[in-house]
C-alpha cells in the first residue's frame, strides 16, 4: 500500500501530538506525587532532563542571590494538559565543570554534578516542543551547607592563693562546643610542687598535674571549660588555648 506525502505528514503529526500528550500524562503524575503526604526525610519525585526533537538536552537560564546560572535540571511544580504546557522549577547544579578548551575538548560541564538544590527560579514550558525525558538519580536539596574552620589563639594568665575556691579560668560559647583545642599550660611561679587543673568536654574529664618552672600541652576535642584547683599556697602562671571550630552556614540559592 502506497502513502502520499500528506498521509505520511499527518501520521507523523499524530505520533508527535501522542508524544506530546504522553509526556504532559507523565508531569501530571509528578503532580499529583507530590501532593500526597510524605516524609520531609525522601524526595517524592525525582528530577528529570527535557529533549527536544533534535535530541538536544534543554537547558534553561535561571537566577540565584549571586547572580545568573544555566541547569538542564527540573522538577515539575503544575501542568495544564489543555494547553500542554508545564510550570518547572529550575535546580541549582553543584558542582559544575567550567571547560576552558570546550571546542578542542568537548565536555559536558553538567556530567559531574553530585547535587542539586532547589531555586525560586520558576518558568513556563511549551511540551509541544520536546519528545522526551529522562529521570536523573541526583539528590535535591534545600540549601548548601557551608563549612569552614576558624582559629582562635587566647592567652590566659592566673594567680591563685590557699583562699581561693576553685577557679573556671575558661568556658567555650555554646555555639563553638564543637571543637579541637590545643591547652598549653605554664606554671612559672608558686610556692606549690605541682599545679592541678582540669579540663571538661562533652564527655571527658581530663586531668593535668604540672610541676613548677614546666610546662603542658594536650590537644582534645569539644572543650567545655578549664578548671584550677585551690592550690596548697600560691600558684601563678598562664595558659595559652588555640581554639579550632567549624562555623556552618545554611545558603539558599
Amino acid at each position: 500500500m502506497k502513502f502520499s506525502f500528506r498521509q505520511k505528514t499527518v501520521e507523523i503529526l499524530r505520533d508527535d501530538l501522542k508524544m506530546n500528550r504522553w509526556l504532559a500524562l507523565e508531569l501530571e503524575k509528578l503532580v499529583e506525587i507530590n501532593k500526597t503526604p510524605h516524609s520531609a526525610k525522601w524526595q517524592t519525585t525525582p528530577p528529570f532532563c527535557l529533549f527536544n526533537y533534535d535530541g538536544k538536552l534543554l537547558t534553561l537560564a535561571g537566577n540565584t542571590k549571586k547572580g545568573q546560572f544555566t541547569t538542564p535540571f527540573f522538577i515539575v511544580k503544575a501542568v495544564d494538559t489543555k494547553k500542554n504546557c508545564a510550570l518547572l522549577e529550575l535546580l541549582f547544579p553543584f558542582p559544575i565543570i567550567e571547560n576552558k578548551h570546550n571546542q578542542k575538548f568537548p565536555l559536558n560541564k553538567f556530567c559531574c554534578v553530585k547535587k542539586l538544590f532547589h531555586t525560586k527560579s520558576k518558568l513556563f514550558v511549551n511540551l509541544a516542543d520536546f519528545c522526551g525525558l529522562t529521570f536523573v538519580e541526583i539528590p535535591v536539596f534545600d540549601y548548601l551547607t557551608k563549612s569552614r574552620v576558624i582559629k582562635d589563639s587566647f592567652c590566659l594568665a592566673f594567680c591563685l592563693s590557699q583562699n581561693c575556691p576553685p577557679q573556671n579560668i575558661w568556658e567555650t560559647s555554646k555555639k563553638h562546643l564543637n571543637n579541637i583545642t590545643t591547652i598549653t599550660s605554664s606554671y612559672n611561679y608558686g610556692t606549690d610542687s605541682e599545679l592541678q587543673m582540669f579540663l571538661y568536654t562533652k564527655t571527658k574529664t581530663y586531668k593535668m598535674f604540672i610541676p613548677k618552672g614546666h610546662c603542658q600541652s594536650l590537644t582534645i576535642s569539644d572543650l567545655k571549660y578549664i578548671e584550677i584547683l585551690t592550690p596548697q599556697k600560691f600558684v601563678a602562671g598562664t595558659i595559652q588555648i588555640q581554639l579550632n571550630y567549624c562555623y556552618k552556614e545554611k545558603y539558599y540559592f
